[in-house]
């Protein structure tokens, strides 16, 4: 396997043989995934149901989110952000994924990730700042 990509000068391209094996593994896991999905959930789990449409919308922003680590000036939020903004808002990619999210279950994602967002941000706080600045911090609390 490795021997197929090799140039002229015998170099071996190593990184791409990587890429490629990291692909497959993904694209397999991918499709364990929603057997696994479909098994356990029924029509749920199949194209069109709520379950699978969750499961697309993880999987895409988990991937476009990977993509585009390499730029390290974009924080590994945004792209996933705008990859659950294009599933929505999207004609046809709305009808069949960013609609067939169930409302409560829409709800409560949001909920859980902002309760995330915020406690990361929370526990990235400097103490010591917080206590120095406490007055400021306790009145603009209250918007006084």
């Amino acid at each position: 396997w490795d021997q197929t990509f090799t140039d002229s000068g015998g170099e071996s391209h190593g990184a791409v043989v990587e890429m490629l094996r990291a692909c497959a593994a993904q694209l397999l896991l991918a499709t364990l995934a929603f057997l696994l999905l479909y098994v356990i959930t029924g029509p749920e789990g199949s194209p069109g149901g709520s379950h699978f449409a969750l499961l697309v919308l993880y999987l895409a922003a988990l991937w476009v989110g990977k993509l585009t680590a390499p730029f390290k000036k974009l924080p590994p939020l945004l792209p996933m952000l705008l990859v659950g903004f294009l599933l929505r808002n999207v004609p046809e990619l709305g009808t069949m994924i960013g609609k067939q999210v169930d409302p409560e279950w829409s709800s409560a994602l949001r909920l859980s990730a902002l309760t995330l967002i915020l406690t990361r941000a929370g526990l990235a706080m400097d103490l010591n700042a917080l206590l120095r600045l406490r007055f400021v911090v306790l009145q603009s609390s209250f918007d006084v």
